[in-house]
């Protein structure tokens, strides 16, 4: 993005959840509230979209939402545990860890399931 937003994380109301504020910290805004915890906010770099890990459904697992919090979507269904979402700089994949339930971790591209994931 141009810089002008930040994402982050915060357990202000209890549990993690996702805001965005202006890079010089004024309008914060809360854009996920569930029960679970929902961490490590990733910008794309046109800034229109947020992918961020998730244990809202059970095991942590990689979610995408528009950067003004709407159009939230699950990309990874995994056994293991899915975490650390990074885009590529043209924004067309995800890169992220995954835990299999054998204890390896593992990288994995996920250029398919994000491509599912484009209105």
């Amino acid at each position: 993005s141009n810089g002008d937003k930040i994402a982050f994380m915060s357990d202000r109301d209890g549990d993690y959840e996702i805001f965005v504020m202006n890079a010089n910290g004024t309008a914060v805004r809360q854009l996920t509230d569930n029960d679970g915890d929902d961490a490590e906010p990733g910008g794309s770099p046109d800034g229109t979209k947020i992918a961020f890990s998730t244990d809202r459904y059970g095991a942590m697992e990689i979610f995408v939402m528009n950067a003004d919090g709407a159009n939230v979507r699950q990309l990874t269904d995994s056994d293991g545990v899915d975490m650390s979402p990074v885009w590529s700089p043209d924004g067309d994949k995800i890169a992220f860890t995954g835990e299999t339930s054998t204890g390896q971790v593992i990288a994995r591209n996920a250029a398919a399931i994000c491509a599912r994931s484009r209105s």
